[in-house]
């Protein structure tokens, strides 16, 4: 795919990969469309990327869970003259056991990771469908939403639907030259363990890992997928291994699982 002069939205725009993920697809050309719930880092972005690359971008702040919001996000969209591309990028994590986690905790997941995208994909999919040309849906998922892995149950299970929602509408959409992406980022270097809940709801905070990329490097390798239009795009090899093992010697997979985590 052709990245100039093409509209991306993309949600969880004001920090992290959706922010770095804009600022590459706007050197390239792009014009990004920034979703997220913080006006005045949306902001921040938007005058950065102008700055930067002459690019003049869309920004609406927004909270995904809230259906009120979305529905306001209608009107916006009136205001845009296209989009070509929607990466589905805002998201929570969910850290902890399930005898330990409570209902709320996991709606609240589902609702950000899930429903936020099932919902979102209802609104954008008639602009979508408005050009001819070559169009993609790409969701910013994990190696976790590709096996269970302990402790991240909801957070799993949460990206696994998505995932899977992306899948079974791409034989729907396909025909209206609509392609979808799955992005699996390994460890990178962002407020997600800082932002998100343990399984009970809590406030969560955790260290990052050592091995984590920087967003700009995670936001190289996704710039390139959409331009190659590669449906499942990997960071590291982790993800990877996941991918194949889940099929070809789950036995294995579950007992480097259980190494790796001490389960």
């Amino acid at each position: 795919m052709e990245l100039k002069n093409k509209y991306v939205l993309i949600t969880g725009g004001s920090s992290g990969i959706g922010e770095a993920l804009a600022k590459e697809l706007a050197k390239y050309g792009s014009i990004p469309i920034l979703i997220a719930r913080r006006k005045e880092e949306l902001k921040r972005v938007q005058k950065e990327i102008r700055d930067s690359y002459e690019i003049n971008s869309y920004i609406f702040p927004c909270d995904i869970a809230l259906k009120e919001d979305r529905e306001k996000l209608k009107d916006f969209l009136n205001t845009i003259p296209r989009i070509d591309v929607v990466v589905h990028n805002a998201g929570i994590t969910n850290h902890g056991s399930f005898e330990n986690s409570t209902e709320e905790a996991l709606r609240k997941t589902f609702e950000i990771n899930f429903f936020s995208v099932v919902e979102l994909t209802r609104i954008i999919l008639p602009k979508l469908k408005e050009n001819a040309d070559k169009k993609m849906i790409c969701l910013v998922s994990t190696p976790s939403g590709l096996y269970g892995i302990p402790e991240r149950f909801a957070y799993s299970s949460s990206k696994a639907a998505a995932q899977l929602f992306l899948e079974s509408i791409s034989h729907e959409i396909y025909q209206n030259n609509i392609s979808i992406s799955i992005f699996f980022p390994g460890y990178t270097k962002t407020n997600l363990r800082r932002s998100g809940i343990t399984s009970d709801g809590k406030p969560l905070s955790e260290e990052q890992e050592k091995n984590a990329k920087d967003p700009e490097d995670v936001a190289k390798i996704f710039r390139k997928a959409i331009q190659k239009e590669k449906k499942y795009v990997f960071t590291n090899l982790t993800g990877r291994v996941i991918f194949y093992l889940r099929v070809l010697a789950p036995n294995l997979l579950d007992k480097l699982i259980r190494k790796k985590t001490k389960h």
